[in-house]
């Protein structure tokens, strides 16, 4: 106990003292069972080790005391200040919060240290009677604590969780939106501000079944997503993003006719909502060539994007051989294996898209490539068709810097030398592409192409 506490305990004891008789006595078993109490919990301090716990003898004895004290004087600011530190001490929570209310409505006055003792057990009571569905009972909590202290973040962003679950859209808003100013740049109560004011205008049960979408949807649960998102347009018909959401996971799910009413829907309030246009497209994808094929397909296309290109492969071959006649699916497959340094992965697919489309020579020319890559290092087939792709982008140095890339990944990769001869011939400068183009005929001694720009490249360089 602080200087100042044993100073107090001292006054009480000297008017006890000078008190009538009478009076004193009942005054002095009060402050004798505090004393103990007192006495208990420095013996307690030397004796114990480790975090006190009202399991040892000592510190029982202590609230058996301080209790005693408060059964004579409840009101006594001195006996509840102690059974408030000491049930905090304890974290026994509920009698903590409770001394300390006592405290301050016998008019105590608590310190800056005296509060965080106080919000540290009022912070686990509220999230033990939020844990048991008792979210009136939180609520009292958590708004005691915003009473004491209007800044207390803490219980705010509670107050607003708490008024969000209970549909309450309006505190909600008001809550999240206080934590906003005090924390301007706190992501969460950003976010929440947002539910709350979907919830304002779209209502309680479409937005809660919308996030229960979400939630259902990250999970990889696209049957329980569909279900939320159903629930969440049926709740409110106005609510186009879960109408947005509906559609998007009934394409995923491979449910087109599902997905269709939802575009549709979208459609009929807006001619020209991009997103449903998306859709209806994904749709017509789906009835073509079969929902396994457009659901492996629309994933592909998702994976691409995000240049999670080998991922993306994997899903393309899938579309292509769920429905083997799907053109564009074989040819993503394809691409994306070839872009990624698998060739011969990539000539199978190849291989079917000259088959479905025999007047391709873009396909042969690349199904040719694939098949003379497919002894080649996977990185090195992955750095030369990013050169060739740089070239027909007319950007050479990139194109230069891919292909010396595929030398240095595959020494023996004789197409590559012979593109850097090349580029180093259309640059004019001659040794460099005499000493390229004369790596590649080395490594394929028959190709005549190689040996004879070797030896021009070799003139032109000594004239």
């Amino acid at each position: 106990m602080g200087n100042a506490k044993r100073v107090r305990s001292g006054v009480v004891a000297l008017a006890l003292a000078l008190a009538p008789v009478g009076w004193g006595q009942e005054v002095s078993a009060a402050a004798q069972a505090l004393a103990a109490a007192q006495r208990a919990v420095a013996e307690a301090r030397a004796t114990y080790q480790g975090a006190p716990t009202f399991d040892r003898p000592l510190w029982r004895e202590a609230v058996r005391q301080g209790e005693a004290a408060r059964a004579l004087e409840p009101h006594n600011p001195e006996v509840l200040r102690f059974l408030a530190e000491t049930y905090s001490t304890l974290s026994w929570d509920v009698r903590a919060w409770d001394a300390w209310e006592a405290l301050l409505q016998a008019g105590g006055e608590l310190s800056a240290d005296d509060l965080a003792q106080m919000f540290a057990a009022g912070r686990e009571l509220g999230y033990a009677r939020y844990t048991a569905g008792e979210l009136a009972a939180a609520e009292t909590v958590f708004s005691r604590m915003v009473q004491l202290d209007p800044e207390n973040v803490d219980a705010l962003t509670w107050l607003g969780r708490i008024a969000l679950e209970r549909g309450d859209s309006v505190a909600a808003r008001a809550h999240w939106a206080r934590v906003l100013e005090l924390r301007p740049n706190d992501p969460t109560a950003r976010y929440y501000l947002g539910r709350s004011e979907q919830q304002l205008a779209f209502g309680a049960e479409a937005s809660g079944a919308f996030h229960e979408g979400l939630a259902a949807y990250d999970g990889g649960d696209l049957e329980g997503a569909l279900a939320a998102f159903t629930r969440a347009a049926e709740a409110n018909a106005d609510f186009e993003e879960a109408f947005v959401w509906a559609a998007r996971t009934a394409l995923e799910a491979g449910q087109p006719e599902v997905a269709q009413r939802y575009a549709e829907a979208l459609l009929a309030r807006d001619p020209e909502h991009e997103r449903a246009g998306f859709f209806m497209q994904q749709i017509a994808l789906q009835r073509t060539w079969g929902a396994e094929a457009g659901s492996a397909f629309l994933e592909g296309q998702g994976l691409y994007s995000q240049g999670r290109v080998a991922e993306a492969a994997e899903r393309f071959a899938a579309a292509s051989d769920a429905n083997t006649q799907f053109l564009e699916a074989a040819t993503w497959a394809a691409r994306s294996y070839q872009e990624t340094g698998q060739a011969a992965r990539a000539a199978t697919y190849w291989e079917r898209v000259v088959a479905l489309s025999p007047d391709d020579a873009r396909a042969r020319f690349f199904l040719e490539e694939a098949r003379a890559q497919s002894g080649v290092a996977p990185a090195a087939v992955s750095a030369f068709n990013r050169g060739l792709r740089a070239y027909a982008d007319a950007d050479l140095a990139a194109a230069e810097a891919a292909f010396a890339e595929a030398t240095r990944e595959d020494p023996a990769y004789a197409e590559a030398w012979g593109w850097l001869g090349r580029l180093a011939f259309e640059g004019g400068r001659y040794a460099e592409a005499a000493a390229a183009y004369a790596q590649a005929s080395a490594l394929e001694p028959a190709d005549e192409t190689y040996a004879f720009f070797a030896a021009e490249a070799r003139r032109l360089a000594e004239r």
